[in-house]
């Protein structure tokens, strides 16, 4: 009879489905089967964390009764239940293996963490991947690169991080990375045919979405400079100084890459500021600007002297000129002292003894302003004039004239248009013209009308008389028959 009953429970059992291992004696009874398999109740997962972090990876399992839990990466044992094998201090296991938890995470640790359910029959894994987060970092091949003008260059960067960093381009300075260079992003970039313009830093940067641990970005400075042979500006080429002058200072603008060597010369004899005093050399590596200082000039001072410069691809050189001629004269306003008649003003500034002035003026149409005398002005009329004007001041000879001039141009043209300009004449030569000027003579008066008109005014304007008219018309009608 008790296996009967036995039979009946077994086959109810089976016709519900349960899938489990049973054990039966006969004389106990069937309440006290239970079912032996152990089962994951946690998945498998990927874990993104960044380094330095800390992540637990989880092993839950049902039903585990005796069964022992394992942890391993690779092929190193970590954990056996509650002993922990692998002795590492960033390793902690808790709750006999459900769980353990890593510390300050490494790049080294990246990989499959496997949690193992040890039974008698097949064991049971489950097993989790770490993925370790690097903030980016980049790496220049080279910092400093050098080309010649007009050759092309390549500026590279590698970038590290995990996930793998992507690289952009940028100058320091903010400047546009022009479109005929070629790429912005990418480890390489190519500039084509560089001009002296593109010398300076760039900066290649690596982004990878992981925020680095200072918050800056990871950046890289590339010095690329471009080599060019000397070049030379002046701020001016003529200097105009005063006789016992206490110091002139004359300067350029010198660039070339490599940093040329800049000497001053007078003819062939190049200048030092050993020379008794005369001379004193200074040089601002910063803006490339060198000045020859003279000190107390004299008349022997005047002459040409040469800004030199030279590097290995090249050389150059200007001239300026310390002249004793009068300088540019400036004009002053003037005006009209009749119809035919216009007083000229201007400043003079000379050195040495002035000798005379020039003065240009010409009768020109409406809209007119070119000065030279051409063929057609030369008909003898009064069209283009040259007038010479003496500067001598008797027997005193002055040095350093800086006063005003005056002149009167006599027989103009009424109601005409006038251009001008002014020279300064000196022992050493002509002063630059000074710059055109314009103006219009009055025009000829309005022709008086007679006492007896009707019109006439005192003021020489025809104004009507504030009397009635008919009386002259009836004047006019009736005379012939009183004749």
């Amino acid at each position: 009879m008790k296996n009967i009953v036995f039979w009946r429970q077994l086959t109810l059992i089976s016709f519900f489905g349960f899938d489990c291992s049973l054990s039966y004696w006969p004389d106990e009874p069937i309440n006290s089967i239970k079912t032996r398999r152990a089962i994951f109740t946690s998945h498998t997962q990927v874990f993104k964390v960044r380094i330095g972090g800390e992540v637990t990876f989880p092993c839950a399992v049902a039903n585990l009764g005796k069964d022992v839990i394992t942890w391993s990466t690779g092929d190193r044992l970590l954990t056996a239940g509650p002993v922990k094998v692998y002795n590492e201090e960033r390793l902690i296991h808790n709750h006999n293996g459900s769980e353990i938890t890593l510390r300050d995470v490494q790049p080294r640790d990246t990989g499959q963490f496997s949690c193992q359910v040890n039974n008698i029959k097949e064991p049971m894994v489950l097993k989790h991947t770490l993925d370790v987060l690097i903030p980016p970092r980049v790496v220049a091949r080279n910092p400093e690169i050098s080309v010649s003008v007009f050759e092309n260059a390549e500026l590279e960067c590698s970038g590290h991080g995990n996930p793998q960093p992507h690289i952009r381009w940028r100058r320091k300075d903010g400047a546009p990375l022009s479109l005929s260079y070629g790429e912005v992003e990418g480890n390489r970039l190519y500039l084509q045919r560089v001009g002296i313009e593109a010398s300076g830093d760039y900066q290649c940067i690596a982004e990878n979405g992981v925020e680095r641990m200072d918050g800056k970005p990871a950046l890289e400075t590339v010095k690329l400079t471009v080599n060019f042979p000397p070049e030379i500006d002046l701020e001016t080429q003529q200097y105009y100084p005063k006789i016992r002058q206490e110091k002139l200072e004359m300067t350029c603008h010198v660039k070339g890459e490599p940093s040329p060597d800049v000497n001053w010369r007078r003819g062939k004899r190049v200048l030092s500021g050993h020379d008794q005093g005369k001379y004193k050399m200074s040089t601002n590596t910063y803006t490339g600007l060198h000045t020859l200082s003279l000190f107390q000039v004299t008349e022997e001072d005047l002459g040409n002297y040469t800004c030199h410069a030279a590097n290995r691809l090249g050389w150059s050189e200007q001239t300026i000129t310390v002249s004793g001629k009068p300088l540019r004269p400036l004009l002053l306003p003037g005006h009209l002292e009749n119809r035919r008649s216009y007083k000229l003003r201007w400043m003079i500034e000379s050195a040495f003894p002035i000798r005379g002035h020039n003065i240009y003026y010409k009768l020109v149409r409406p809209g007119e302003d070119r000065l030279e005398c051409s063929e057609d002005d030369k008909d003898g009329t009064d069209r283009c004039i040259m007038l010479r004007m003496d500067g001598r001041t008797g027997e005193r000879i002055e040095f350093n004239i800086k006063k005003e001039m005056e002149a009167v141009l006599r027989d103009l043209r009424p109601e005409s248009n006038y251009i001008l300009q002014v020279q300064t004449i000196n022992d050493f030569g002509v002063s630059e013209w000074s710059e055109v000027h314009k103006f219009i003579t009055i025009p000829e008066p309005v022709s008086a009308l007679a006492p007896w008109s009707p019109f006439y005014s005192s003021s020489c304007i025809p104004v009507p008389l504030h009397i009635p008219l008919y009386p002259v018309l009836l004047l006019l009608f009736v005379s012939p028959s009183l004749s």
